[in-house]
């Protein structure tokens, strides 16, 4: 039997978990039915191009914003979840260029623009995150690739890769 888990109870399973890092994998769809290849967002107040910012406003429909803090002095509150998010965001970041990295060294499909970034609510977390786009189901090429074991296992090492990478850095 599955549920939904809303978007901020996602990042907060690692926050109470003290996570490293929080990571988002999907397999969306696309308006354009060509585009095909993995691609990392990370999170920013303003989208990179539109076509993040549309996927960002799909996947923000059914959640509210925010990181929640409780008790205490409301500007204080607001300094550290300015400083918390700044350093989510940077760390995001760093990963992002990882994976970008290890999807090249591993023969991965990547969009032109990979690392892009977008409002995302499943990103906004004290913990260092970013959402891997693994590739689109609205390809019908890419949707055979993505239920081949062989290419499961190939985004796997990738993700592991960069994984690895980011936790020992």
């Amino acid at each position: 039997m599955g549920f939904y888990l809303k978007l901020k109870e996602r990042a907060k399973i690692g926050e109470k978990r003290k996570a490293d890092l929080f990571l988002s994998i999907h397999a969306d769809s696309n308006p354009n039915r060509s585009a095909k290849g993995l691609s990392v967002y990370t999170l920013s107040e303003k989208a990179s191009d539109d076509e993040s910012r549309k996927l960002a406003k799909r996947e923000n429909a059914s959640d509210l914003i925010g990181i929640s803090w409780s008790g205490g002095d409301k500007n204080l509150k607001a300094i550290f979840s300015d400083l918390a998010q700044d350093y989510s965001v940077q760390e995001g970041s760093i990963f992002a260029e990882l994976l970008v990295a290890s999807a090249k060294k591993k023969y991965v499909k990547t969009l032109g623009r990979t690392h892009r970034s977008a409002p995302f609510r499943v990103l906004r977390s004290t913990v260092p995150s970013a959402l891997a786009e693994l590739g689109f189901l609205s390809n019908a090429y890419e949707e055979k690739l993505l239920n081949q074991k062989s290419h499961q296992d190939k985004l796997a090492k990738t993700l592991a890769d960069a994984i690895s990478k980011y936790s020992f850095s």
